[in-house]
């Protein structure tokens, strides 16, 4: 993406966020050392900024130089009876959904059922001649 590296910002002088009036007046040079020394995660939150005001859009970051780690715990009870309820609300409105479709599914059969009636002599209840 355009902002996995700080380097392919450099066409999108109309950002404003160099320049005169910012704060990198000097230029995208500023600007990107800047970035860099700030490191990954400045670069990561310049990326969410400029999503969010829809300025950009990117996928993804690169991973380079992060370290994570994934943790499976749930904090105490009260955090798990919520996630579970929100999970079961999802599974319940899926479920609903799919019957829902289902229901139009049949439902437009039958009109269809109903327009190729219509279309036949005698279908709008009226006698052919």
């Amino acid at each position: 993406t355009s902002v996995s590296e700080p380097k392919n910002l450099g066409f999108m002088s109309r950002l404003g966020l160099w320049g005169y009036g910012t704060e990198h007046p000097m230029g995208f040079s500023q600007f990107l050392d800047g970035i860099k020394h700030l490191g990954t995660g400045a670069m990561e939150l310049h990326a969410m900024h400029l999503k969010s005001v829809g300025a950009i859009v990117a996928r993804t970051l690169s991973y380079e130089a992060c370290e994570f780690a994934l943790i499976e715990d749930v904090s105490d009870d009260s955090v798990r009876k919520i996630y579970n309820d929100a999970a079961n609300l999802w599974i319940d409105l899926h479920s609903q959904l799919a019957d829902r479709c289902e229901m139009l599914k049949k439902k437009n059969k039958i009109q269809e059922k109903i327009q190729a009636t219509l279309a036949k002599p005698g279908g709008q209840g009226l006698l052919s001649e």
